[in-house]
């Protein structure tokens, strides 16, 4: 799958899956939706990346992570479902504050928050008030930005939860390069 660029805005959601076992689950506790992670379209020197949470493994730092947006265009790994925009985000300026935002969240450790995902499988697991996790983070983010969001939805939101907010998101035109 090839990405338009041109068809981007800082600050657009993007929402991936994959054929992993984890993805699948994620995907079916959480409604049965197309998307199993998110993260948002951020742009520096040029090049577009995903701004988005992943836990820490022997190969990432965890936390806020930087993706090469390219990370996600193989089909039979993890790629996008679909890239969602809100107008009240997709300004000059209010994208050059959440670049600004995120880039900031790179440099400081905000942890990635393993038992809130645990939680949409495992009641009884709670989330960790100090910690976020994908969807966690691009709703405090954009809430942040003064998009209204429900409430329920600021403590504990899905991918899928936010790939369905079609009231506050709509799909970004021709994001698929011909």
């Amino acid at each position: 799958m090839k990405i338009n660029y041109a068809a981007l805005k800082i600050g657009d959601v993007v929402h991936t899956t994959s054929s992993g076992p984890v993805s699948r689950i994620i995907r079916r506790v959480t409604g049965g939706g197309p998307s199993s992670h998110c993260g948002f379209v951020a742009c520096w020197a040029g090049q577009f990346f995903v701004c988005e949470m992943r836990p820490k493994s022997l190969f990432q730092k965890g936390g806020v992570t930087l993706t090469p947006f390219g990370m996600y265009t193989d089909e039979k790994r993890a790629h996008v479902v679909g890239i969602m925009r809100n107008y009240m985000l997709s300004t000059p300026e209010i994208g050059s504050l959440l670049n600004a935002d995120m880039a900031a969240d790179y440099r400081k450790t905000i942890e990635y928050d393993l038992d809130g995902v645990m939680s949409f499988v495992i009641k009884r697991v709670k989330q960790r008030k100090d910690r976020v996790y994908c969807s966690e983070y691009v709703a405090w983010r954009i809430a942040e930005r003064g998009v209204p969001l429900p409430a329920p939805l600021l403590h504990a939101v899905s991918p899928n939860q936010l790939y369905r907010l079609t009231d506050i998101f709509t799909p970004v035109p021709d994001w698929r390069a011909k």
